[in-house]
């Protein structure tokens, strides 16, 4: 380099750092409402690969009982048994096992298909690992009362099949339920409490939504309208159903989603 030549400046300038920085803002701002909705997007695939994986646990249950559905509640008391709809599918590839909120040794792992991913931050609340979806006990029957007496006349036996039911494909088995004024919570015990589902309005948001309630979670958000609810049916096929769906809007609708015979 000649001498007295001045070398040549390679640092920012404060206003080009500025710039960049602005540049940096605007690009996270743009990007960030992309980024939620392709993770709600992804977590309601995969709650209906949930429910799909579930269906497939009980058309492989039915194959070996008379093509019936597993009984709500086969045994009241049970956590390691054929208690609940849930553990009885544990020999058919969708295994349960009760979480000890003691212990807290996380038999949550490899339980996933329990457990919609829009709940995933609620884990804590799920007490014993109930999962987040919701039998309609018209399908799956409770074979036993809580006393354990036998459920039903004679044998305590009954048995639904997809022939004693009038519209199978019309008729909810299993959907996302929720718990006391929040969607993305656990229900009690696995059930539906169909009388609610059937005689009070669908909610229109999250913080009304009753316990053991339909749950919209598809997207998260304080108003439902135009979010979904994900539900297997008896026929086992699988479906996204809309907030604003026509047979979600009347008693009449709601009441030949849950009856095998109307």
């Amino acid at each position: 380099m000649p001498e007295g030549e001045k070398k040549g400046s390679v640092g920012f300038t404060l206003t080009e750092l500025l710039v960049v920085i602005a540049i940096i803002g605007l690009l996270a701002a743009l990007l960030t409402p992309v980024v939620v909705n392709v993770r709600q997007k992804a977590g309601k695939v995969t709650c209906l690969n949930n429910l799909r994986q579930i269906g497939v646990g009980i058309g492989l249950y039915q194959s070996d009982h008379q093509g019936a559905f597993p009984a709500a509640v086969e045994r009241w008391g049970s956590d390691s048994g054929p208690g609940f709809w849930f553990m009885q599918l544990s020999d058919y590839g969708l295994p349960f096992k009760a979480f000890n909120p003691v212990k807290n040794d996380g038999r949550f792992r490899n339980q996933a298909w329990w457990y919609c991913p829009a709940c995933s931050k609620y884990a804590d609340q799920k007490l014993w690992g109930q999962p987040d979806y919701g039998v309609n006990t018209e399908v799956f029957a409770n074979r036993t009362d809580t006393s354990g007496g036998p459920q039903g006349p004679d044998s305590g036996i009954r048995l639904i099949t997809p022939f004693t039911i009038v519209n199978p494909a019309q008729t909810v088995a299993i959907m996302e339920t929720a718990s006391a004024g929040n969607p993305r919570l656990n229900n009690g015990w696995g059930g539906l409490a169909k009388w609610r589902f059937i005689n009070q309005p669908i909610p229109d948001t999250a913080s009304a939504t009753a316990d053991r309630g339909i749950a919209f979670r598809h997207p998260v958000r304080e108003s439902l309208k135009g979010t979904t609810c994900n539900m297997l049916f008896a026929d086992l096929h699988v479906e996204s159903v809309s907030h604003e769906d026509s047979r979600l809007q009347t008693r009449l609708g709601r009441k030949k989603l849950i009856f095998i015979t109307q």
